[in-house]
C-alpha cells in the first residue's frame, strides 16, 4: 500500500481494515475451552471469508484466481459456518462453463489467464465438477444441480479415463504443499480419478441412473484394486513411499484389504509421533488425513497435532503471529528453509469439518442428505473440558453442548424439525431424560439412543 502527501509518519492506530466477502449468512459456530483450537478456527474462518469472493479464490492478494481444488477440499468446512448454497450453484456453472470440449476441466474458473500442464489439468482440481455439486446435494438436498450438470460430470471422467493406464492416472501437482514431499504423482492423481468416479456413482444413484451408478461403481472399485495392486508395501505395510498421505488415500479409497487396515492405519499414526505428532501431508491429502484417523477412532492423535506449537503446525504459525490461515504450515515464519508463502490461503482449512464433526460430533448419516438423519458422536479427547456448536440446517438449528467434570459426562442436544438423530454417549451407565435406548457398544465405549427434533440432555461416566 502506498500512501502520499499524509504530512506525518501514520502509527498503527490511525489505521482501520476491513474484511470484505460476500454476504452469506452464517451458518454455525465452534467454541472450546482450549483456546489454540479456538484460535486456529478463528485463523480459518478469516481465511474463508476474505477469499469468499464471487468465486472462492485461493489469496485476496496474490493470483485472486479461482483455483477449484478448495471449493470442494475445504466445502465441508465451509458449509458448517456460512450459507453457501446460492453461491456454491454460481460456482458450479463457473465451472462448467469453463469446461472444454474434451471433457477437461481447466484448473481455475473462469480461465482468466490460461496455464499450461499440471497447473491447467489436474484431477484434484478438475473433479470439483463432480464433488461440488455431490456436495451441495449432501449438504441442501440441492438435487437440480445433479441434473443439470450430469452430462458435464460424465465427460469429465471420461477425460480422465482416457488419461489412465491401467485405472493409474500419473499425472497432476501432487499432495501440494506437502510436508512430505516424497507421495507419487501417481498416487495422488489416482486417488483424484477414483473421487471423480465415485463421486459420480453416487450422484448417479440419487438421479436413479441405475446402469449408470453399477458401471461407476464397478469402475471405482477397480481403481482401488489397481492403486493397491501398484502401491501396496506388504513387508511395511504402507503404500508407496510410505508416506501419510499415501496411506490415507489407500484407506479412505477402500484400497485397503480388511486384514491390512489396522496395520496401514498404525503406519500412519507411527510416522506421526516420529514426527513429534506432526502432520506431513499437503492441501490434497489433509481432507483425507482428517477423517481416516477419526474413522478408525483415533481423534486423540489429531488432537496432539493441534496441540502443537512448533513447525509444522497451525499453532506454530499462530504463535509467530498468524492472524489468517496461511499458504504453508509455517505461516509468517519460514524454519524448513521455504520462502515466505501467502498469509492469506484456506486451503489448509479442513480442521474446521474435525471441530465440527468431531469435537462437537455433528455428523450427517451415510445414507442422508440434507441432514435429515444425523450422528450426534463427540469425541471426548485430551484436556478439553467443554465444546459448543451450533449448525443450521434447512430445518433448524443443530446444538451440541458437551462438558466433562471428572469423570462425570454431560451433552445437551437441539435437533431441529423433521430430523431424527442417533446419539452415541461415550462413557458407561449413561441416562438421558428422553430419548430411546439402542444399545452400549463395549467396543467403542459408546451408548446409543435414537431421537427425534426436541431438547435433549445426556449423562455418563467417562475415564
Amino acid at each position: 500500500m502506498q500512501v502520499e502527501n499524509l504530512g506525518y509518519v501514520p502509527q498503527a492506530s490511525d489505521l482501520t481494515s476491513y474484511t470484505l466477502r460476500v454476504n452469506n449468512d452464517i451458518a454455525g459456530t465452534f467454541n472450546s475451552s482450549v483456546e489454540l483450537l479456538n484460535q486456529i478456527h478463528k485463523i480459518v474462518n478469516r481465511a474463508v471469508q476474505s477469499n469468499m469472493q464471487s468465486v472462492f479464490t485461493d489469496c485476496p492478494h496474490r493470483e485472486k484466481l479461482g483455483w477449484l481444488e478448495e471449493t470442494h477440499l475445504v466445502f465441508p468446512s465451509i458449509q458448517r459456518f456460512f450459507d453457501v448454497q446460492a453461491h456454491g450453484r454460481s460456482v458450479v456453472r463457473r465451472i462448467a462453463e469453463a469446461q472444454l470440449s474434451t471433457g477437461m476441466v481447466p484448473s481455475i474458473a473462469p480461465e482468466y489467464p490460461i496455464f499450461s500442464g499440471a497447473f491447467r489439468d489436474e484431477p484434484n482440481w478438475g473433479n470439483s465438477i463432480i464433488l461440488l455439486p455431490l456436495y451441495l446435494y449432501q449438504s441442501y438436498g440441492e438435487i437440480t444441480l445433479l441434473e443439470e450438470f450430469y452430462s458435464n460430470m460424465k465427460s469429465y471422467v471420461d477425460y480422465l479415463s482416457s488419461k489412465a493406464t491401467d485405472n493409474i492416472v500419473s499425472y497432476g501437482l501432487g499432495d501440494w504443499y506437502a510436508v512430505d514431499q516424497s507421495t507419487p504423482v501417481g498416487v495422488t492423481g489416482t486417488y483424484g480419478y477414483w473421487a471423480s468416479v465415485n463421486g459420480l456413482a453416487i450422484v448417479a444413484a440419487a438421479l436413479n441412473q441405475t446402469v449408470d451408478a453399477h458401471r461407476y461403481r464397478e469402475l471405482a472399485s477397480n481403481i482401488s484394486l489397481a492403486f493397491h495392486k501398484t502401491f501396496f508395501n506388504a513387508t511395511d505395510h504402507t503404500y508407496a513411499t510410505g508416506s501419510q498421505a499415501a496411506d490415507v488415500f489407500a484407506l479412505e479409497m477402500g484400497a485397503v484389504p480388511s486384514s491390512e487396515q489396522q496395520n496401514v492405519i498404525q503406519h500412519v499414526i507411527n510416522d506421526i509421533r516420529h514426527r513429534n505428532n506432526h502432520t506431513s501431508v499437503g492441501e490434497v491429502a489433509l481432507p483425507s488425513w482428517f477423517r481416516m484417523l477419526s474413522h478408525f477412532g483415533h481423534d486423540g492423535v489429531v488432537y496432539d497435532f493441534l496441540s502443537r506449537t512448533d513447525s509444522p503446525s497451525y499453532g506454530y504459525a499462530i504463535k509467530n503471529g498468524a492472524t489468517s490461515l496461511t499458504e504453508d504450515w509455517d505461516g509468517p515464519a519460514p524454519s524448513r528453509g521455504q520462502g515466505l508463502s501467502s498469509q492469506n490461503h484456506f486451503m489448509f482449512g479442513a480442521v474446521d469439518e474435525w471441530f465440527m464433526r468431531s469435537l462437537a460430533g455433528i455428523q450427517q448419516a451415510d445414507d442422508s442428505f440434507d441432514y435429515r438423519i444425523l450422528n450426534i458422536k463427540p469425541a471426548v479427547v485430551g484436556n478439553i473440558r467443554y465444546v459448543q456448536a451450533t449448525y443450521r440446517t434447512s430445518r433448524g438449528w443443530i446444538q451440541t453442548q458437551w462438558e466433562r467434570t471428572g469423570s462425570n459426562f454431560t451433552l445437551k442436544l437441539q435437533i431441529p424439525w423433521n430430523t431424527v438423530a442417533n446419539v452415541y454417549v461415550p462413557g458407561v451407565h449413561a441416562t438421558s431424560d428422553y430419548g430411546t435406548f439402542i444399545y452400549y457398544d463395549q467396543e467403542i465405549d459408546k451408548t446409543m439412543f435414537k431421537v427425534e427434533s426436541g431438547n435433549y440432555v445426556f449423562q455418563s461416566i467417562i475415564d
